[in-house]
């Protein structure tokens, strides 16, 4: 997936697969927006988040597979605009309140915690958000593996 923009200068992404990358199996319209931006993938949760430089705000998207559509979850916006962002390790998000991810953006000013949320109501464990994710620890040592 890349991000960039059309002729009319509107912002769009384009999915492509890997065994064959001379033509996109999607080229869509993102947005309007004139911004350098940067876009992060969540592989475990088919998610995509786009932090925009110069701006205050990010979006995050549902990545569908099926149409390789991308559809907006909801719009994080800060007070300051934001120079960069980064995200920290899964294992760091509430999942009782249903956080996706847990990240630090860089404003000129200081460095804050985000979170992206979806919205639901319930407080419980939502077992579609949190699949099965890596572990901290190793799978094999290396008097297994030789």
């Amino acid at each position: 997936m890349t991000m960039g923009y059309s002729d009319f200068n509107e912002r769009q992404y384009a999915v492509f697969d890997s065994r064959d990358i001379t033509k996109p199996i999607t080229l869509k319209k993102l947005d309007n927006e004139k911004l350098t931006s940067t876009m992060y993938y969540d592989h475990s949760i088919s998610t995509v988040y786009v932090a925009n430089k110069g701006a205050n705000f990010t979006q995050f998207f549902f990545y569908h597979d099926a149409d390789s559509t991308l559809h907006l979850i909801d719009r994080y916006a800060g007070k300051d605009s934001q120079i960069g962002m980064t995200f920290l390790p899964k294992r760091n998000v509430d999942f009782m309140s249903n956080e996706l991810n847990r990240g630090i953006r860089l404003t000129k000013t200081n460095a804050e915690y985000i979170t992206f949320k979806v919205p639901r109501r319930s407080g419980m464990f939502q077992a579609d958000l949190y699949p099965p994710c890596f572990a901290p620890t190793f799978a094999m040592g290396c008097e297994d593996y030789c």
